[in-house]
């Protein structure tokens, strides 16, 4: 079938391209907030690679990864992640009033199943300079279910150097929930495809609503991913979720960007700290009045308190 070869063809055509592309500094990263949702302050950072391709323009994840997990490229490619990672997170700068921002880096199957991970992460850590505990890497679920026993040994070999630890899209895969207790994790990852549907699907909300549940009572750290609305973050925080991510707080960053952003959320006073809002229900005429002449985002629910919208904020009159 021509189409298959045409396919295959541009297969070939995106692997051979990849193993030149470390060699030409083609690959870049780009880094997405995650925001602490009680406070409204910035927790940390994802980062995010991407491909400068020199003829097809600006490549995501999506379209080159895969070839790189099947070519072995993958571990390559992870190295340089992890060490520019590590060299990239000690530039930016912190206060005493705010803890140094987290970086979270994603672990391909590949890497995982490799004997040299460890030695990688211990040496960007050396290098750089990182706080360890600043360093978090994201397994999927699927690929930590694969070979429990072995995984288990590496992962709190990870442990050991300090590093946490993150299961992401959690939900989509077949881990049996035994497995969350056998497995040294910190954070579980919400997958985006559970909060797109928070305000859509009673079932979706209900199993949204089960996880947080759940990692709260494990004491794990839970990050709703793909947060785009005021409605999906107004029930998260009512849920009592701790990080969220997504474009409602910002799209992924470029490097230079980082650190302007950082300042903007620093200048800002945390959720905790503004005074009481008076948007909440009355049955007092002056008081709903009030309400009616308070400017509201588009698809607000009417019983949010506009103070406790992430920034920038309206103002909260009295």
């Amino acid at each position: 079938d021509p189409s298959m070869h045409t396919e295959a063809m541009q297969w070939l055509e995106l692997e051979t391209d990849l193993r030149t592309a470390l060699e030409r500094k083609e690959f870049f990263l780009e880094f997405h907030p995650l925001v602490r949702m009680e406070s409204g302050r910035v927790k940390g950072f994802e980062a995010l690679i991407r491909w400068a391709h020199p003829t097809r323009g600006i490549v995501p994840p999506g379209g080159f990864v895969s070839i790189a997990e099947e070519s072995g490229l993958i571990t390559s490619i992870g190295r340089w992640v992890l060490m520019d990672v590590g060299r990239t997170a000690t530039t930016w700068s912190h206060d005493d009033d705010f803890d140094a921002p987290s970086v979270s880096v994603n672990i391909a199957a590949k890497q995982l199943e490799s004997d040299t991970l460890l030695n990688v992460v211990r040496l960007a850590l050396g290098i750089s300079g990182l706080d360890p505990r600043r360093l978090i890497l994201e397994f999927t679920e699927s690929n930590v279910m694969r070979e429990p026993e072995a995984v288990r040994v590496k992962l709190e070999a990870l442990k050991e150097l300090g590093v946490r630890l993150a299961i992401d899209d959690f939900g989509t895969g077949y881990s049996s929930l035994s497995y969350l207790q056998y497995f040294p994790v910190d954070e579980l990852k919400i997958d985006r495809s559970f909060v797109r549907l928070i305000e859509s699907s009673d079932r979706a909300a209900a199993l949204v609503r089960t996880i947080v549940s759940l990692a709260r009572s494990l004491s794990v750290e839970v990050v709703a991913e793909g947060i785009e609305d005021i409605g999906q973050e107004w029930y998260l925080r009512r849920i009592n979720c701790d990080i969220g991510q997504g474009d409602l707080y910002s799209r992924p960053l470029p490097v230079q960007d980082v650190e302007a952003f950082l300042a903007r959320a620093r200048a800002v006073r945390t959720r905790s700290d503004r005074p009481p809002c008076n948007d909440a229900p009355s049955s007092d005429a002056g008081d709903a009045l009030r309400q009616r002449r308070l400017l509201r985002p588009p698809g607000l629910p009417p019983d949010f308190p506009l103070c406790l919208l992430p920034p920038p904020w309206p103002p909260c009159r009295p």
